[in-house]
């Protein structure tokens, strides 16, 4: 039985081992190929000024449209993008630009005079990796490991270029500097329920003396291993607490959330967290060897589930002792000790994501809402449908001549509008509006802003120039946003649909938090 289990094993370890051989040869293929193209298309506009076409989806979100090369890709693709205009550093200027390299090179938690610091002592280390980047220890370990290396030497160049003119202030350049929002929709859930407590954590409140911005993922992370370090008794929370949980483990499960991510979905997260490095050869989290030892850890995570979740997700709780299984058993814990942390540490946002789920099904029609600038979103998911057609066949036999009947179906799958298709109106809720209120926000700030800007979802680029005036633009109509009460005005106009008083907005704000915090906020934008 045991060598019957060893060669189970290891051939769904070779499976996995070829399936993400194959997956990354394609993911490498494509981003080569991608390369390829973004670089002959660079070569055709030969540095000529060019507009991007943008498209609207019907949530109010804009898209830029180039396959290619355009300011949503990656960091390689950005760094090639600039200004069209080059301007002065002016007085500022070379401060915001040093802030970028500090950002881009994954030193992007510090605060602004820190990352500013940060990049001025490392003037001769940078220079050296702008001049020899494959021989330079700054860029292969930190940059290349933790950071963008692409925008890092853009930026980089630029500094050095700028330190090495007559006149810096004058220095005319035509880089961009982004500054993006933390974990934007836990930060859109928990400033319309005026959360303080919850908001802290995805940074609309900075506290008094905080030397950096919050992480939410490494605070939940955290708590779940104190949780785990109180139960030294049970095998499975002591083998988390030996091997740890770094903020990797939480981040996808944390950052979903608000686009209605499940448990199911977080233990493949976490899952994947756990035997990402298998492959590779690389063991971080071994498993028991012992049979023994299996059977506590089934035992141990069992006792976990029962006494601290239902069993509602499909999933049998007393797998088989190998070693897919085991890890898949472990990844359940910890997937809903995720979820069981996030309603003690972001409850408002919770709270609403659980209302979000439960509206679709007081509503006779599509969720119908309009954002605080006025656009007007109707949420549609029709009901599928299958219609089969069945085709007698007369064959003739080309040789013989001799004829036969056969019968084929055909499936026709069309969706009717007129009907709503409630699982997904229900998963939809949450992240269409969420999305309609980050896409408010950046029509406002482009509105608002006198200089050239770029704007991706929760993402927004200027001129090292422009930085002090797009940061203070942000926060004013992330103020705004939060003011015109969109939490309010939904639940009225869904109460309007429902043609009852079916939903009540107090029950759903906390009221710790004011949106005047949102100016003195320094890492809402960072």
């Amino acid at each position: 039985m045991d060598q019957q289990q060893s060669i189970k094993e290891q051939i769904a370890l070779l499976r996995r081992e070829r399936s993400n051989l194959t997956a990354d040869k394609r993911s490498l293929v494509a981003r080569r190929e991608n390369a390829k193209r973004a670089a002959q298309q660079a070569t055709m506009l030969g540095g000529d000024p060019f507009y991007y076409r943008v498209s609207m989806d019907f949530r109010g979100r804009l898209y830029y449209k180039g396959a290619h090369m355009n300011p949503q890709m990656g960091d390689d693709i950005k760094a090639v993008l600039k200004l069209a205009n080059k301007k002065p550093l002016g007085n500022r200027g070379l401060a915001w630009l040093l802030w970028g390299i500090a950002s881009a090179a994954g030193y992007d938690k510090a605060s602004f005079d820190d990352r500013v610091q940060w990049s001025a002592q490392r003037t001769l280390e940078i220079r050296e990796a702008v001049e020899d980047p494959l021989n330079s220890k700054l860029f292969t370990e930190e940059v290349m490991t933790g950071g963008e290396p692409a925008l890092f030497l853009q930026r980089a160049t630029e500094m050095i270029n700028a330190l090495d003119s007559d006149d810096i202030a004058n220095y005319e350049t035509d880089v961009l500097i982004a500054m993006d929002a933390t974990c934007s929709g836990l930060q859109i859930l928990s400033a319309v329920a005026r959360d303080g407590d919850g908001g802290a954590l995805v940074n609309i409140r900075t506290l008094p003396n905080q030397p950096q911005k919050s992480d939410v993922y490494s605070t939940v992370a955290k708590e779940i291993l104190a949780r785990y370090a109180a139960m030294p008794e049970n095998f499975f929370a002591s083998w988390m607490v030996k091997y740890g949980l770094p903020r990797r483990f939480t981040k996808r499960s944390v950052m979903t959330l608000p686009y209605s991510a499940t448990i199911r979905s977080a233990v493949g997260y976490v899952k994947g967290e756990l035997q990402g490095d298998l492959e590779k050869g690389i063991n971080a989290y071994p498993l028991p060897e012992s049979r023994e030892e299996r059977l506590l850890m089934v035992s141990a995570c069992s006792a976990l589930l029962s006494l601290s979740f239902d069993d509602d997700d499909g999933v049998a709780p007393t797998p088989e002792i190998d070693d897919n299984s085991l890890y898949h058993m472990m990844a359940r814990v910890v997937a809903r000790d995720i979820h069981a942390v996030c309603f003690d540490t972001i409850p408002a946002a919770m709270k609403l994501l659980a209302f979000f789920k439960q509206t679709p099904k007081y509503l006779p029609e599509h969720a119908l809402w309009t954002t605080p600038d006025g656009l007007r979103v109707k949420q549609i998911y029709g009901a599928k449908s299958n219609l089969r057609l069945f085709y007698d066949l007369e064959i003739i036999d080309q040789e013989t001549g001799e004829i036969r009947f056969d019968k084929i179906q055909r499936v026709y799958q069309f969706t009717d509008n007129s009907e709503k298709n409630r699982s997904k109106s229900s998963n939809g809720m949450s992240p269409n509006w969420v999305h309609s209120l980050d896409g408010t926000l950046v029509r406002r700030v482009m509105l608002k802003c006198p200089f050239e800007v770029v704007a991706i979802h929760d993402s927004f680029a200027a001129h090292p120039a422009d930085c002090d005036d797009l940061s203070r633009i942000l926060r004013e109509q992330f103020k705004w946003l939060v003011e015109t009460d969109p939490l309010g005005t939904l639940i009225s106009q869904l109460n309007k649909q429902a043609g009852a008083e079916v939903f009540d907005p107090a029950a759903l704000m906390v009221n710790t938090w004011s949106p005047d915090e949102a100016l003195d906020s320094e890492f809402l934008f960072c």
